[in-house]
């Protein structure tokens, strides 16, 4: 994996979800794909489930009560289950979405003779 790519693929991937949208912030993860080694879905799969980490950390920072609510009328329309339960899907689907990205990125990487 390149020394830049996660790093790069976090700030890309966060500042186009903060400016342009949630569904952007996967060019992170096809960045972090293209620019690191392997198959791309571990390293696409960091770069997204970081900075989805890092935008659900800020929230219940910033305004815990109304995070733990949302999180609770969630997890009630998914059938009573816990609270957290809706935060760990929300970051298996961005793992998910991050490591199909990275996969997405490493099929433009130039095929080399290793």
């Amino acid at each position: 994996m390149s020394k830049t790519a996660v790093p790069v693929g976090v700030l890309l991937a966060l500042a186009l979800h903060l400016i342009l949208g949630w569904e952007l912030g996967v060019v992170g993860a096809i960045y972090a794909g293209w620019a690191g080694k392997g198959n791309g879905f571990r390293t696409g799969a960091l770069v997204l489930g970081i900075v989805w980490a890092a935008l659900i950390a800020y929230n219940f920072a910033v305004a815990p009560s109304e995070s733990m609510n949302m999180a609770e009328v969630m997890a009630g329309l998914l059938g009573s289950l816990p609270a957290f339960v809706t935060v760990l899907l929300t970051l298996l689907i961005s793992v998910v979405v991050g490591g199909v990205g990275g996969m997405i990125g490493s099929s433009f990487r130039p095929k080399t003779n290793d």
